[in-house]
């Protein structure tokens, strides 16, 4: 891909690609400055230090600068060699950060990436989808606030969830090269890259899972045309955890792990207990009823509410509705199944729950295309002077946009309080 073609492909409408990335840049810090601006004394989460997780990456790191790569890791149960770091996580936010930086340093670059990554790359996954500047804005501010409170990310993300709209949007980019066996390559690199930089457990599998439904149900294109660069995305992922497949092969058997892993795969002379149709009902109702939150809610009404205002049924924010229940309720069917089936088949571990990730992103442009969809039945309307009109966009526009800034109150506790 030659520099002309990359400055087009990142070129956006209104203003230009470098003022919005600098905009990006410059909300990014500011939302995670809680994170850094104080340096060693900055804010620090709970959920990163009880986890083992901050610990765990600041001692990896010493210990690599100190042995080097062939280093066995003492951390985790039954050890394992230094270079296998992404079986704890992703391997390029998991180790070169505490490797080059100071921990406190390598926290808040990753906090902040991670917003980067969210608000840009939402902000212009919705320009690609025809959305209005003032709803992908609201898309880029929303999601890069993720949940609107001051707990969102944690290390454990990497760059999973919060980059899923970069790699929606470098994905549809790759496969619309004009050379197919590019694209191909591009794509298979994109696989090797989210394995990287995500957790392969918690979010590369369910990525995997979704990336087709994306593509099928909301982009409008044919698996029959897309499905080369789907399995060599896959293979490329693959590819990327092959040494940590290689070493657990290789050191697991013979440690303490085997303890572990020796009854699961012996047969159990214990009868399978499976729950009845009743408790898996209950299992699911409560399950959805946590999952479907005022945040969902209110993502979901501004969807509704712009489709009322023009009194259609648009079809790219129907798509996204309907993506959005898939991602909840599909989350639950898949913890459902694995509860009934867990006893019969033994080896099914993990939280197939982890699937309902992508209902935050999903639920973002869903609200986006809401709020596209109000502005411009506000634009249409025929007995208001077109400078009312103008002033009306702008100011639902701006009302809308402030709304995710309300998080700003838990940051600025949180700030205070550290200062």
């Amino acid at each position: 891909m030659k520099i002309a073609e990359i400055q087009v492909f990142f070129r956006v409408e209104g203003w230009s690609g470098r003022r919005w990335f600098w905009f990006w840049l410059f909300w990014s810090l500011l939302i995670s400055s809680v994170y850094w601006l104080w340096g060693p004394y900055s804010y620090l989460r709970i959920q990163d230090t009880t986890d083992f997780n901050l610990p765990y990456r600041i001692a990896a790191a010493r210990d690599f600068l100190t042995y080097g790569i062939t280093y066995w890791q003492p951390k985790l149960s039954g050890g394992l060699p230094a270079w296998t770091l992404p079986q704890f996580d992703s391997f390029l936010l998991a180790g070169p950060p505490f490797y080059l930086l100071p921990p406190w340093a390598a926290y808040g670059f990753i906090m902040w990436l991670q917003r980067f990554v969210a608000g840009y790359f939402s902000y212009r996954l919705c320009r690609l989808l025809g959305l209005s500047p003032i709803a992908s804005l609201f898309a880029g501010l929303a999601f890069s606030l993720n949940n609107w409170s001051s707990i969102d990310w944690t290390l454990y993300d990497g760059l999973g969830p919060p980059a899923t709209p970069l790699y929606l949007f470098l994905f549809e980019g790759f496969i619309q090269h004009r050379s197919k066996i590019v694209a191909m390559i591009l794509v298979g690199l994109l696989g090797i890259f989210v394995a990287l930089v995500a957790s392969s457990a918690l979010y590369t599998v369910f990525f995997i899972a979704g990336l087709p439904v994306w593509f099928l149900l909301v982009r409008k294109r044919s698996l029959r045309d897309l499905w080369p660069y789907f399995l060599l995305f896959i293979a490329g992922a693959v590819l990327a955890e092959a040494p940590v497949v290689f070493a657990m092969l290789t050191f697991v058997p013979d440690s303490s792990r085997s303890v572990v892993i020796a009854p699961v795969l012996t047969n159990s002379p214990v009868a399978p207990v499976v729950p009845g149709m009743s408790e898996v009902l209950h299992r699911f109702r409560v399950q959805l009823g946590m999952s479907v939150s005022n945040l969902m809610l209110g993502y979901a009404a501004m969807a509704v509410f712009g489709m009322a205002l023009v009194r259609q049924i648009d079809r790219l924010t129907l798509r996204l509705l309907l993506l959005l229940v898939i991602t909840l309720v599909g989350a639950e069917l898949l913890q459902i199944g694995q509860v009934i089936f867990h006893n019969l088949l033994p080896l099914s571990t993990g939280n197939l729950r982890d699937f309902n990730q992508f209902s935050i992103i999903v639920g973002v442009l869903a609200a986006a295309a809401g709020l596209h969809l109000t502005l411009r039945a506000v634009t249409e309307l025929e007995r208001v002077p077109s400078i009312w009109r103008r002033r009306l966009v702008v100011s639902i526009g701006g009302l809308v946009v402030l709304i995710p800034l309300l998080v700003w109150k838990d940051v600025a506790v949180n700030l205070a309080r550290r200062s």
